[in-house]
């Protein structure tokens, strides 16, 4: 063989592997009807992998009001499947949350804004064409967060919307298989008597039994002070306590979960749309430690926001850990935080996927047009990650409101989790009807 075709077939090797590299992000247009908070909220899990199909969960909005869609990718043809048709949701804030459970039947709730929930299960495994007949449950609910334990009972916590005279809260409900749905417990109460938004995170530990859960809270006193907060349960929910083990009556309160961040009131920005403390998103890497994703302002209560990890160290003190200037993909001056997510993979990966944006310009992450995704992962702990944005820069259109594939119970964690994101418009209210792009997006090329 002449040096000249050695050269040859070694340069054919080099372009083959770089083939291969390049041909592993995906993306897919899902809708093009998506509204204004199609992939929202973070907390509740819209994608689940099992057995050679990825489902794929969102909110649509037509003529008639708001409709929850789900999409099928079968891996083995890369076909994906029509739009199937879940139920209808009061208004944008009524999207999906999506489990898989041990025999592979679908589970998912939907619907509510200060509602009852309503629920459904896939009539046969790993289908998601026909859905048994709905179901409601609780009063006055919104955000869903939603697991399933090893002997398939279903776990949900919700906000409850207080009246005039009662606080707002955290409830959690359950399903045994072929149960009713139960409310358990009410196992987080705000401090005053007005609008609370928990943004309440769940997760199962290693053994699935464990549940960790991180919360944010508003301070009671003073009012806009704010609480970034964790507790778990060692028997599925039934007693809750810190990191350290000591207990938390339920339910809990400011005062009594165990603190992660707090922010002083005079923090708080007077930007329109803004937080101070924006969480949560809860992990848990395979020796039960809980990690927990938030964003912050600057110590002086200025933009840029900050993004965070933060873990218990042996002390159950909370170990933080900034990530602006670990994300290289993030443009200069740019703020970094959530709405995001975190999974670890099944060699102890840490995947994350961050909300981006000029907020020093546009004063919000909350679907302002700089509005970008940021995927990273790192590979020891959080020390080091490599990161890019999965969104097409577009200073015309927002990229946000991104949804990670969390490990809920059974589906099957694939190579690289998948996310889903909105490209478009928040809307002028909850009601606003929008025809906004869902996309998915997958480093490791489901399709």
């Amino acid at each position: 063989m002449t040096n000249s075709t050695t050269d040859r077939l070694a340069c054919v090797l080099i372009l083959l592997t770089l083939c291969s590299t390049a041909q592993a992000d995906s993306t897919f247009e899902l809708s093009h009807n998506g509204s204004g908070r199609a992939t929202g909220y973070a907390e509740a899990n819209k994608i689940v992998t099992h057995n050679g199909k990825t489902h794929v969960a969102w909110l649509d909005s037509n003529e008639q009001g708001f409709e929850v869609k789900v999409r099928t990718l079968d891996h083995a043809s890369g076909k994906w499947s029509p739009a199937y048709s879940v139920g209808p949701a009061r208004d944008n804030h009524g999207g999906p949350d999506l489990v898989v459970d041990g025999e592979g039947y679908l589970h998912v709730v939907y619907y509510p804004h200060s509602d009852p929930m309503r629920y459904r299960k896939s009539v046969r495994p790993n289908d998601a064409s026909e859905w048994t007949t709905e179901v409601e449950f609780g009063d006055r609910l919104t955000y869903p967060t939603m697991v399933i334990g090893p002997d398939d009972t279903l776990y949900l916590t919700a906000r409850y919307r207080g009246s005039a005279q009662q606080p707002w809260e955290t409830q959690l409900f359950t399903k045994a298989p072929n149960g009713p749905w139960v409310k358990q417990a009410t196992i987080i109460r705000a401090g005053e008597r007005s609008y609370s938004h928990f943004q309440d995170s769940l997760a199962w530990g290693p053994d699935h039994q464990t549940l960790h859960l991180s919360a944010r809270l508003y301070g009671d006193t003073p009012r806009w002070a704010y609480l970034l907060g964790y507790m778990k349960s060692t028997d599925f929910g039934k007693t809750w306590q810190r990191s350290d083990g000591s207990s938390i009556p339920l339910p809990a309160v400011t005062k009594t979960l165990d603190p992660i961040e707090v922010v002083d009131p005079q923090q708080r920005p007077q930007h329109a749309n803004s937080s101070s403390l924006r969480g949560s998103a809860i992990a848990v890497d395979d020796h039960n430690q809980p990690y927990v994703l938030y964003n912050t302002l600057q110590p002086d209560g200025t933009l840029p926001r900050q993004a965070w990890i933060a873990t218990p160290d042996d002390e159950h003190a909370w170990k933080k850990t900034s990530l602006n200037d670990k994300i290289d993909a993030l443009p200069k001056g740019w703020g970094l935080g959530m709405p995001g997510g975190m999974v670890f993979g099944e060699e102890g990966q840490m995947y994350l996927v961050l909300t981006a944006a000029d907020d020093v310009k546009q004063s919000s992450l909350w679907g302002t047009r700089t509005s970008e995704v940021i995927w990273a992962q790192s590979n020891d702990g959080g020390r080091t990650f490599t990161s890019r944005m999965v969104s097409n820069r577009d200073a015309a259109t927002p990229h946000w409101l991104p949804n990670i594939e969390k490990p809920t119970g059974f589906n099957q964690q694939p190579g690289f989790p998948s996310i889903l994101y909105l490209s478009g418009e928040r809307g002028s209210n909850n009601n606003a009807k929008l025809q906004n792009r869902v996309m998915l997006w997958n480093r490791g090329g489901l399709w």
